[in-house]
């Protein structure tokens, strides 16, 4: 059977991160944590909505992750199926079962996907709102870093 916990964690900022829906100093996430428990091995997602920008009814997070998920003991087999059914209004909750499962599957060494070889994956240079000086370095910076697009 495969059994779930999770931890709620609170990020600490170094620096202010500024949203077109105000500035953030710290950001709630939980860590999903699905273990087997012929193995022991254990596979990890993250839990990480973003207040005002998802859509996931965030006060209600940890009591559908426990309601759901901690008080269940899951088959190995259908998993899917049944989370689809679950989460589909918390998808941040969704997308870390999503992630956890394959990591637990391919033997909890937080590789999700089983690849021979390391390749990282293109993403966008994301830039957080500021004042004028702050938001030209950044620009400045992920032009330096090649991003493809910027965000």
């Amino acid at each position: 059977m495969i059994t779930a916990c999770y931890l709620p964690y609170t990020l600490n900022f170094i620096d202010a991160a500024g949203t077109s829906r105000g500035t953030m100093h710290t950001r709630q996430v939980w860590f999903l944590i699905l273990q087997d428990s012929n193995t022991q091995k254990v596979g990890i997602g993250e839990v990480a909505p973003l207040p005002g920008l998802s859509i996931d009814n965030i006060p209600h997070i940890e009591a559908a992750t426990e309601m759901k998920i901690c008080s269940t003991h899951w088959p190995r087999y259908g998993l899917q199926t049944q989370w689809a059914i679950f989460f589909n209004q918390f998808p941040s909750i969704k997308f870390a079962l999503e992630t956890a499962w394959p990591d637990l599957k391919n033997g909890g060494n937080r590789q999700i996907f089983n690849v021979s070889s390391y390749r990282p994956i293109p993403i966008n240079g994301l830039i957080w709102m500021g004042s004028f000086e702050e938001m030209k370095a950044q620009v400045d910076k992920r032009l330096k870093q090649a991003s493809a697009a910027l965000k």
